[in-house]
């Protein structure tokens, strides 16, 4: 058993950046992930990575219980919710819209327009997660979508946040077994 291997910890998730080579793990430097990209900010309660799977079970009528068992679907995601409510980076967890920034009207606006633009637009998600023994915990989704609506709550109670979960096209390009994503645990360094 090794307690280092417990992971606590909060994951700074990063939006867009260099996909990374076939066969080449991730890594972080000073809590940046290799891959780059736009870090989303703070985020509110856990940030989940999933993979998701459909199996086929196969019976047969010797046996009691299944004899064979294929995977016919998988897709990753990573879900959170973002609370910054920061226009410049929401762009980078929306499906379309184009982001403008006036700087020379009074007072200063950011716009967010969006509508009619079909194009589902792909980026590489990596969650980064520091571990209490300096080393890292990634996730990487090779060609992220984003695959919600955009909610923005209005409450008078308590902060907005925008939730946000992204999965993961299959990329055929890349060798079999390394086409979606990956799980690193970096380990720290000495």
């Amino acid at each position: 058993m090794d307690p280092e291997a417990l992971h606590i910890g909060p994951a700074e998730i990063y939006v867009g950046g260099t996909l990374p080579a076939s066969g080449e793990a991730v890594s972080v430097t000073a809590g940046v992930p290799s891959t780059g990209g736009t870090n989303v900010g703070f985020t509110e309660g856990d940030a989940l990575f999933k993979v998701a799977q459909n199996l086929v079970k196969v019976s047969a009528q010797q046996a009691l219980g299944n004899v064979k068992v294929k995977k016919t679907f998988e897709e990753p995601s990573i879900e959170f919710e973002m609370k910054e409510i920061d226009l410049e980076k929401m762009i980078n967890v929306m499906n379309g819209g184009v982001l403008t920034i006036d700087e020379v009207s009074t007072p200063n606006k950011t716009t967010i327009t969006g509508g009619g633009d079909p194009v589902v637009a792909t980026k590489v998600i990596t969650l980064v997660s520091e571990q209490d023994d300096g080393g890292y915990l990634i996730a990487c989704l090779y060609a992220g979508y984003v695959d919600n609506d955009t909610e923005i709550p209005f409450n008078k109670d308590k902060e907005s946040t925008l939730k946000v979960k992204l999965s993961g096209l299959t990329l055929m390009s890349r060798a079999k077994g390394d086409r979606t994503h990956q799980l690193v645990r970096q380990m720290p360094t000495e």
